[in-house]
């Protein structure tokens, strides 16, 4: 958008100049060079204002994008943790289950309470088994 800008205040610039330079019969042709000059040079300052502009512009971008991949890697490790301690309790919670299941007799592990044990230790299994899917273990 910058750069039509630019290419639109040279035209301009270059058009106006042709028309004091060659309209004006008292200018002589070394007015009309120097009008052509000035109208380069204002077009040069426009571009290089436009280049500025865009670097600018693109290093805010950069800096605002860093920003936010740094906040996303301490999200991820923070999650990571987080599952990583979850882990770990679910974990001790299940061989706690397991032993308390391999103490049970015959007849409580046909009980409602030997059913109620076993179904909470395979729903523990599956939820280590999650943690450990979402962590890579």
């Amino acid at each position: 958008m910058n750069v039509k800008k630019v290419l639109l205040i040279l035209l301009c610039s270059i058009a106006l100049a042709f028309v004091v330079g060659c309209g004006a019969a008292e200018e002589s042709m070394d007015d009309a060079k120097d009008a052509m000059a000035d109208a380069v040079d204002d077009a040069k300052d426009a571009a290089e204002d436009a280049v500025d502009d865009a670097a600018d512009t693109a290093g805010d971008a950069y800096d605002a994008a860093k920003e936010g991949a740094e906040e996303l890697a301490d999200d991820a490790a923070a999650q990571l943790e987080e599952w990583k301690a979850a882990l770990a309790e679910k974990e001790t919670e299940l061989e706690k289950l397991k032993e308390e299941v391999e103490n049970l007799s015959v007849q409580d592990l046909a009980s409602d309470k030997g059913k109620d044990l076993k179904d909470r230790y395979e729903k523990l299994k599956e939820e280590v088994q999650e943690l450990r899917d979402k962590i890579g273990v």
